[in-house]
């Protein structure tokens, strides 16, 4: 794994150290090389000025991208937009979006293994409204990833049990590990 470097873009699903202590990139730097570039509360479009500050030489074999964005995006359309949940079959726009984002890393990273993570089910009362567009999201995804050859991810499968997450919806220690464990399986 020492000449293998792991790029994290995307959001706090990657980047959590505001909410969890040990974080996720924390804990891959104790066994691999990690370039994180992900941020809190970062959005599809935010995330291209995290693509254009991948360096160029992390473009070949030996680099896994791994990509979790989209959340804060549902977030403030549903949430903070104030949207009605029976509008969610309008989420294509939103996923246009999203893989316009991926073909663009796609053409960056072109040597670069590329794997994009899903959404989570929070298990709490507040966010199981929002299950319809998650399972929308993550169904769109994996038809995405499989037509375009990229890896997938499903953290959706291992982040389940409340002690997973802090403040509700943000990995905890127990499910920053779970993701730690599960993005070195991809190695």
């Amino acid at each position: 794994m020492e000449n293998k470097k792991i790029v994290l873009i995307g959001d706090s699903i990657l980047e959590n150290s505001n909410y969890s202590h040990p974080s996720v990139s924390e804990i891959l730097e104790e066994t691999s090389s990690v370039l994180c570039l992900a941020q809190d509360n970062s959005t599809i479009e935010s995330t291209y000025n995290q693509i254009l500050n991948i360096p160029s030489h992390l473009n070949n074999r030996s680099s896994f991208v791994f990509v979790s964005v989209g959340g804060n995006d549902i977030l403030q359309k549903y949430v903070y937009g104030n949207m009605e949940i029976t509008e969610f079959s309008d989420i294509n726009p939103l996923f246009q979006k999203y893989e316009n984002l991926l073909l663009s890393l796609q053409k960056k990273m072109n040597l670069a293994t590329i794997v994009l993570v899903n959404i989570y089910f929070p298990p709490f009362p507040y966010y199981k409204k929002f299950y319809s567009i998650i399972e929308s999201w993550n169904e769109k995804l994996k038809f995405f990833s499989e037509k375009n050859h990229f890896q997938l991810m499903n953290i959706a499968e291992i982040m389940k049990e409340p002690e997973d997450f802090s403040f509700d919806i943000e990995p905890s220690p127990i499910g920053s590990k779970k993701i730690a464990n599960k993005i070195l399986s991809y190695l």
